[in-house]
């Protein structure tokens, strides 16, 4: 077995457990039934929006973080290369992206379905439903795997940040980003840029597509920052 395989199953083994099982099982599926419930005991009114994602957005962020904390030092411990888990690691996280999301939106129409034949409306909480308020499954579910490809390569890239500059370096530059943020928010740059946005009228689809390349980018813009990184953070 090589070392990349060895790496991909070892993510793998632990996220199928923790994704199909603890996400899944015990948190959305329960959380689908109890919205079902929730409509027929208490007879809910149109325009009331379900809401089962968000605990699936927080895990995309959670394995972004703590599955490279908790395998990294593991695999390198067990012969390794940084460079074969960094690849593994890649692999695992889109996989993981696209299974969850998929899975996701899969609950999502189910619920849309009973709703639709038990109260004769639906609605959904949705990152495309600010965009496209008529549902679709195929291009809500582009979107929201777009969705989750952004926030899984951002949270990568401060979790990488984070890991090579230490607490302390990594709130400084915090600090300063906001700092620049609120002269740009303030001097009026940031309204010229969304309205520049808005003025390119792109479809919500080409928009997000967009969002996850940019995931995609922060994503393989930490390789060159953990190709040689050491088995722990740098403290403080």
């Amino acid at each position: 077995m090589n070392t990349f395989y060895g790496n991909t199953l070892l993510i793998y083994n632990e996220m199928k457990w923790y994704f199909g099982r603890v996400l899944f099982l015990y948190i959305t599926i329960p959380l689908m039934i109890a919205w079902i419930i929730t409509g027929l005991v208490f007879n809910l009114h149109e325009g009331v929006i379900t809401s089962i994602p968000v605990p699936a957005y927080i895990h995309i962020v959670l394995f972004s973080m703590v599955a490279f904390k908790m395998y990294f030092p593991i695999a390198i411990g067990m012969g390794s290369t940084r460079i074969h888990f960094l690849k593994a690691f890649y692999v695992t996280g889109l996989g993981v992206v696209a299974f969850t999301i998929l899975f996701l939106n899969f609950c999502q129409y189910i619920m849309i379905i009973v709703y639709n034949q038990l109260f004769g409306w639906s609605s959904i909480l949705h990152p495309a439903i600010f965009f496209r308020p008529e549902y679709q499954f195929l291009p809500y579910l582009w979107i929201d795997i777009m969705f989750g490809l952004f926030i899984f390569g951002l949270s990568f890239l401060l979790f990488c940040a984070w890991y090579r500059l230490g607490s302390v370096r990594m709130l400084f530059l915090i600090t300063v980003l906001t700092i620049i943020c609120l002269f740009l928010y303030y001097g009026g740059v940031l309204e010229t840029w969304f309205q520049w946005v808005r003025s390119l009228g792109l479809d919500a689809v080409i928009g997000f597509t967009i969002l996850g390349s940019l995931g995609l980018f922060a994503l393989f813009s930490t390789y060159p920052m953990m190709r040689d990184a050491s088995l722990n953070p740098k403290p403080r």
